[in-house]
């Protein structure tokens, strides 16, 4: 079976360590809870001039090199690995974190198959498109953006699981009847049993799929 697994937020702790770094930097007090939406310029009230200067920091040497990762997020993946199937690494960040993403995943000894920068916002015109996504045929996928998880469902993906967050928990107008199909899940500890169970359902192995967006 083949797994996509989102970075920031759901393999990294992410958003608190910006939170972090964006009060210092700008004097705001915003509380984590506090964050009702996924575009931290927004939730922050930054101009765009805040969004850029804050996020030339984050995506460099000294942020994204010391995240830690999510409790139970390693021995989770090992499980999955170790049963034959295959873990697809899938961010949004810009195409030029590649070489330090890279770098973290494998000091941080997180089993994958394949790192992938897709984009998924409409930032990065250098970045292949999220419709990219389409011909991977993921069997089950952990984001925590509620629109990328919506995708993820009209692409085909049978199984999405929506790590909670302050961002994701407004629904706005996704139809209840997908909305009802994601199954959102507090972190690592919740998701891991689903996971197994999910794995041993299907010893089909691992298919070679990496290069499917080179």
């Amino acid at each position: 079976m083949r797994l996509y697994v989102d970075i920031d937020d759901v393999l990294a702790e992410t958003t608190r360590r910006i939170l972090r770094l964006a009060n210092r930097r700008f004097g705001t007090r915003l509380t984590f809870e506090e964050l009702g939406s996924f575009d931290l310029g927004v939730a922050l009230g930054l101009d765009a001039s805040g969004v850029h200067e804050l996020f030339a920091e984050v995506n460099a040497p000294g942020f994204l090199d010391r995240l830690p990762t999510r409790r139970g997020a390693r021995p989770a993946l090992r499980a999955w690995a170790a049963a034959g199937h295959a873990v697809s690494v899938v961010t949004g960040r810009p195409p030029y974190t590649r070489e330090l993403t890279a770098a973290w995943l494998a000091r941080r000894r997180v089993p994958h198959d394949s790192l992938l920068i897709v984009d998924k916002y409409g930032r990065f015109p250098d970045a292949p498109r999220r419709d990219a996504l389409r011909g991977l045929h993921f069997d089950a996928a952990l984001e925590d953006s509620l629109e990328t998880a919506a995708f993820l469902l009209e692409i085909g993906v049978e199984r999405v699981f929506l790590f909670d967050r302050p961002w994701n928990r407004e629904t706005g107008a996704l139809p209840p009847a997908r909305l009802a199909r994601i199954r959102r899940v507090s972190g690592w500890r919740e998701l891991a049993p689903e996971l197994r169970a999910l794995g041993e359902g299907d010893r089909t192995g691992l298919p070679a799929f990496a290069s499917a967006l080179r």
